[in-house]
């Protein structure tokens, strides 16, 4: 049974639930006494930790560092919306590539059509799935890496509608996507070399990426300090 079925037209997009929300670290448990950003990466490593540390070691990375990505971009709340079972998602606000530009003053004005929260990203996205039909996968990022749409063929997707897709699939699939943009960008070798800006120009742009480095930056050595990875 779909969670969600997004339509344009005649067109159909069913969503199902991921035959797997989690890739459990092996042998890891939570320790005791941690809270606020700590107890969010550990349960980020909890959760996640084996396709994580798997793929790190196929690719030649700290897991660290690819845990701190991912924590940067999907806030903590994992591959799936804990509530929904639906992919993690963020919806930009003003898509340029859609045919008309629905939010000229931006986030706020979105905010408030919309709300915030994963319900309200995907409310939004399937409001504008219904009127732009896969347009509007296009700028909408998925899963634990934030994959924007536009992605796709970097992603092994042949169109934006597959990312969201394979996001949804599994945690591991979503986890895979992540090391699959890295590895196409060619950004392996700053991201194991912990050269933070480098790889925040290449993976977030460089409008921020100082800003963007330095986060990431500090969730690694949180991560480290946590010994995660």
């Amino acid at each position: 049974m779909a969670l969600l079925t997004l339509t344009f037209r005649q067109e159909k997009v069913e969503l199902p639930e991921p035959s797997a929300r989690t890739c459990p670290a092996r042998g890891y448990k939570i320790p005791e006494g941690l809270s606020g950003e700590s107890l969010s990466l550990a349960r980020l490593y909890a959760d996640y930790g084996e396709v994580i540390e798997e793929q790190c070691r196929l690719n030649g990375l700290e897991a660290a560092a690819a845990l701190a990505v991912m924590k940067v971009e999907a806030g903590g709340v994992g591959a799936f919306d804990q509530q929904s079972g639906l992919a993690v998602i963020r919806v930009e606000a003003r898509p340029p590539i859609l045919s008309q530009v629905r939010y000229p003053h931006g986030e706020d004005e979105f905010r408030d059509q919309y709300g915030r929260g994963q319900s309200a990203e995907w409310r939004a996205l399937a409001d504008w799935f219904s009127r732009e039909g896969e347009k509007a996968c296009y700028w909408t990022s998925f899963g634990l890496g934030q994959i924007m749409g536009f992605n796709h063929g970097l992603v092994n997707c042949a169109k934006p509608v597959e990312v969201m897709l394979r996001a949804q699939s599994s945690a591991a699939e979503s986890a895979k996507m992540f090391f699959d943009f890295v590895k196409a960008q060619k950004i392996i070798p700053a991201l194991g070399a912990k050269d933070w800006l480098a790889f925040a120009k290449v993976y977030n742009g460089a409008g921020n990426a100082q800003g963007y480095a330095e986060r990431i930056s500090g969730v690694y050595n949180e991560a480290r300090s946590l010994g995660l990875g």
